[in-house]
C-alpha cells in the first residue's frame, strides 16, 4: 500500500529535518571554553588570539591599553588591535585543521521515483561512507564523498496476493555507488567539541542490478500455472543531487562520532544531467579523525 510506503520512510526524513535545525542552532555558536572578554585576560598566561581573518597568535599576555592588546612568544613581541581579535581562547592548540575523514555505515531508505511507483518494490538495507574534508574557512569545508548504498527487492511487493494466485521475485537488489563533492557549512572548527552541519552536493552516480528473476503461479480449476521471466542486468551511471545535515560530538581533539542523514536525488534514467529520478536516503553512523 502506498500509504505504508510513505510511512515506512518517515523517520528518515525527520532525521534529515533534525539534522538541519541542530546544524543551524551550533553555527556561529560561541565556543565553551573561549575568553570573549579581553578584561578578563591575566597577566603572564598564555592565550591563543583569533583574528577575524583567521589568523592565529598563540603567546603569553603582557599588557593591554585602550587600542593594542601586547603579546610575547619567544622574546618576540607582538602588538594586536583590539578591533582586530575575534576570539580569545585558553586552548593554545592549532584550531585550523587540514582535512577531517570521516568513515561510517548504517541503513538507506528507499525514498521513491518520481515518474513510477517502482520503488515499492524495495526495502531498506545497508550502507557505507568514507569521505575526506577539507579546511576552507571557519565553518566551511569542501568534501569528497564516495558511498554505496544497498536496497534490497521484495520478493513479494505486492499487497493483492491469494493463495491462487502468487507473484515472487528472485535477486535483483539495487547496488548504488555515488562520488560526490559536497559543501559543508555549519559548527566546525577544533576547539568546540560539537560539531553541527549542513551540506549539498553533487557527482557522479553507478547503479548496478544483478540478473534477476520473475515467478508467477496461479491456478485455474484443478490446474496450476507457472511463468518465469529474467530480467537482464542493469548498469546506468547517471548523476545524482544531494541535500543532508550531520552531527557529532569530539571524544578527543583528534577523534569524534558523527550521523549524517542525505536525500539523495539520481538524474532520470539513462541521462546524466536530466530530470529528476530515483531517491534514497542514506542515514550513516561512523567516526571522524582530523588531521592538523
Amino acid at each position: 500500500m502506498q500509504g505504508k510506503k510513505n510511512l515506512s520512510i518517515l523517520p528518515a526524513y525527520g532525521i534529515i529535518a533534525l539534522l538541519f535545525i541542530l546544524s543551524f542552532l551550533f553555527t556561529n555558536h560561541s565556543l565553551a571554553q573561549e575568553y570573549s572578554k579581553l578584561d578578563s585576560l591575566k597577566m603572564g598566561v598564555k592565550y591563543k588570539f583569533i583574528l577575524f581573518d583567521e589568523t592565529e597568535i598563540v603567546g603569553l599576555f603582557v599588557k593591554m591599553d585602550s587600542i593594542y592588546v601586547e603579546v610575547s612568544n619567544r622574546s618576540v613581541l607582538t602588538r594586536i588591535r583590539k578591533d582586530d581579535i575575534f576570539s580569545v581562547s585558553r586552548e593554545t592548540e592549532q584550531s585550523k585543521f587540514n582535512l577531517m575523514l570521516s568513515l561510517g555505515g548504517g541503513v538507506t531508505f528507499p525514498g521513491g521515483d518520481f515518474f513510477s511507483n517502482n520503488e515499492n518494490a524495495f526495502e531498506k538495507s545497508y550502507c557505507f561512507q568514507i569521505a575526506g574534508s577539507f579546511y576552507l574557512s571557519s565553518g566551511k569545508l569542501i568534501r569528497l564523498d564516495l558511498g554505496y548504498s544497498r536496497l534490497k527487492r521484495k520478493t513479494n511487493p505486492y499487497e493483492y496476493y491469494t493463495t491462487d494466485n502468487n507473484t515472487t521475485y528472485s535477486g535483483g537488489d539495487k547496488n548504488l555507488f555515488s562520488f560526490k563533492v559536497d559543501f559543508l557549512a555549519g559548527e566546525i572548527n577544533s576547539e568546540s567539541n560539537f560539531i553541527a552541519y549542513g551540506l549539498a552536493g553533487i557527482g557522479l552516480h553507478y547503479t548496478y542490478v544483478p540478473e534477476y528473476s520473475y515467478t508467477s503461479t496461479w491456478s485455474y480449476d484443478t490446474t496450476q500455472n507457472t511463468y518465469t521471466y529474467k530480467y537482464p542486468a542493469e548498469k546506468r551511471m547517471n548523476a545524482v543531487f544531494s541535500i543532508g545535515g550531520g552531527f557529532g560530538y569530539k571524544i578527543k581533539r583528534k577523534f569524534g562520532i558523527y550521523i549524517e542523514a542525505q536525500y539523495n536525488m539520481i538524474t532520470y534514467s539513462g541521462y546524466i544531467l536530466f530530470g529528476p529520478g530515483t531517491t534514497y536516503i542514506p542515514l550513516r553512523l561512523g567516526m571522524i579523525y582530523f588531521i592538523y
